[in-house]
């Protein structure tokens, strides 16, 4: 990722927080202060023995949970 900061502007501007997609509150902090949040993280596997407990489940409850932060946030439009 450090090729994000070689872009222009960006040493001021990006900030990187590690958080779990699974656990409901990790984005809070995240969120806050952003006016817009592009979310595109998702579990991936190649060869899923049961896709909906190891793609869809996570996908879905990572995607809530990602919303539920920016909902809490004032500053996400």
């Amino acid at each position: 990722m450090i090729h994000l900061f070689k872009l222009d502007g960006t040493k001021e501007r990006l900030r990187l927080i590690k958080a779990d997609l699974q656990e409901e509150g990790s984005f809070d902090q995240a969120v806050e202060g952003c006016e817009g949040v592009f979310h595109t993280a998702s579990s991936c596997y190649f060869d899923p023995i049961d896709p909906q407990t190891e793609l869809i489940d996570p996908a879905v409850k990572g995607s809530l949970n990602v919303l539920k932060s920016c909902s809490k946030s004032a500053s996400v439009k």
